[in-house]
């Protein structure tokens, strides 16, 4: 049985949302870089960083 790629990536920005616990790490992938640029649209305010580098 496969992973749930993105229902993990977004479970992880969502636990670590919910409990204001600071940074979440995920794993670096084309569809992470997707789900990250809907987000930006999404919600302006994000921050996102990709190895201690703002990116948005």
């Amino acid at each position: 049985m496969g992973r749930d790629t993105i229902a993990d990536i977004i479970t992880s920005i969502r636990n670590v949302d919910m409990n204001r616990k600071g940074p979440v790490r995920i794993a670096s992938t084309n569809i992470t870089e997707n789900i990250i640029k809907i987000l930006f649209r999404d919600r302006p305010g994000l921050r996102i960083y990709s190895n201690y580098q703002k990116i948005g």
